[in-house]
């Protein structure tokens, strides 16, 4: 069943490590809210405290350093490989850094799609840790973030 695909027990499998002191979960949609507030986070649990290395660091995290450095963070070296190996072009299927939304996955997901993950989300992760969506979830992070 959907319990033992990859990422939803990786999903579960960290959720019960959320409280060990060795772990820190950020999330996509924490970042998109308060980069800096994430990266201060961060640099805290690395015990990280240098001012201007963290300014730095949330400056190149921005999506505007990451798209005029495009080359450097897309996922070129991966697609080459694969697609090397597949027989195919070096740069077909490359994807560059592109603006994200926290819903952006409903924009490009079909309506079959979305109900198929919304069906797995429930016998596994609902299940499991009792979270009926994707966003309580990360609303229980950010609480316990704060």
């Amino acid at each position: 069943g959907y319990q033992q695909r990859g990422y939803w027990q990786h999903l579960i499998s960290w959720w019960q490590q959320r409280k060990n002191p060795d772990v820190l979960f950020v999330t996509y949609e924490g970042m998109k809210e308060n980069l800096s507030f994430e990266v201060g986070r961060v640099a805290e649990f690395m015990g990280i405290d240098d001012t201007e290395a963290i300014n730095i660091a949330t400056k190149q995290a921005a999506f505007e350093f990451m798209n005029a450095h495009n080359r450097q963070f897309d996922d070129h070296i991966v697609a080459d490989v694969i697609n090397s190996r597949a027989g195919l072009p070096a740069n077909a299927g490359t994807s560059k850094v592109q603006p994200g939304t926290v819903d952006g996955n409903q924009q490009v997901l079909s309506s079959d799609n979305r109900q198929l993950l919304n069906t797995i989300w429930k016998e596994t992760i609902e299940k499991h840790l009792g979270f009926s969506s994707c966003e309580k979830l990360t609303a229980k992070l950010r609480h316990s973030a704060q």
